[in-house]
């Protein structure tokens, strides 16, 4: 199969209309990707910065900082302090770059 992970959305769903792929197929291959990349980005990718940050501030994660300046930035991310110090990154939009 080619990368799919870079297909835009209109394609996917073509291609899952017309049964070329399948819903399990395309999932297995984002958890695929997720077990290979997680790791090294030590990230969460999430739908609504606000709702994420105040879930991981209630679990006792202090906010650290922000990469770039406002959130419709194509690479703009939060970076947050676990309670055992650990730093970790989320972000509306993925990251440049992470799939090279």
């Amino acid at each position: 199969m080619t990368d799919i992970a870079f297909w835009p959305a209109t394609k996917l769903i073509r291609a899952l209309r017309a049964r070329k792929l399948g819903a399990l197929e395309l999932l297995e291959h984002y958890a695929a990707r997720i077990a290979k990349y997680d790791r090294a980005l030590n990230s969460l990718c999430v739908l609504d910065l606000e709702a994420a940050r105040k879930a991981i501030e209630a679990a006792g994660g202090k906010f650290f900082f922000t990469l770039g300046k406002t959130k419709e930035e194509a690479n703009f991310e939060m970076k947050f302090k676990d309670p055992d110090g650990v730093i970790f990154d989320i972000s509306e939009k993925g990251w440049l770059g992470a799939g090279e």
